[in-house]
């Protein structure tokens, strides 16, 4: 999260970012290869980052500080 926070500074961290990269977490870490026979458990660490990052593509906008409304925060 600190690396995608430094990629992306008009988004940087956001709270609920880690909600989705648990859920993701999750999924990379109990699926058997046989589940998910594209992704080398090696390279798991940039796999995650990789499906993080194009997650966030379609989420962002949720993110973005200036598209929030509300006076006390997102």
């Amino acid at each position: 999260m600190f690396i995608y926070a430094k990629l992306n500074p008009g988004i940087m961290y956001t709270q609920g970012m880690n909600e989705c990269l648990a859920m993701l977490y999750f999924c990379f870490t109990h699926m058997t290869q046989a589940e998910m026979p594209l992704i080398d458990p090696k390279y798991n660490e940039s796999s995650l980052f990789h499906a993080f990052s194009t997650l966030m593509i379609d989420l962002r906008d949720g993110f973005l500080r200036e598209l929030d409304k509300e006076e006390t925060g997102l």
